[in-house]
């Protein structure tokens, strides 16, 4: 969940329009996070923590992008109506 948290504030701050780089940099934080971790007393580094933090903020990408649209879809839903449709407008 923290990691989908940080993947959108990422991706906010980005103005949306980067979510792989958003994406690259949530992984590359949490992987620092791993090597930390290793020097710690008590805690250990663990590849299947990464990638569940990885998970997290991809999964996190993949809801933003449902709920936000695609660009295609948005691009397409802004189109003028074909000519002869019945939601063509005609210009007089």
């Amino acid at each position: 969940v923290l990691y989908a948290a940080l993947w959108t504030t990422l991706a906010w701050a980005l103005r949306w329009k980067r979510p792989v780089l958003a994406l690259v940099v949530t992984v590359a934080y949490g992987a620092v996070d791993e090597v930390h971790q290793s020097f710690v007393e008590g805690r250990d580094a663990s590849a299947v923590h990464l990638a569940v933090d990885a998970l997290g903020a991809g999964l996190a990408g993949l809801v933003a992008r449902h709920l936000r649209g695609s660009p295609r879809r948005r691009q397409h839903a802004t189109a003028p109506a074909p000519p002869g449709s019945p939601t063509h407008q005609h210009s007089r």
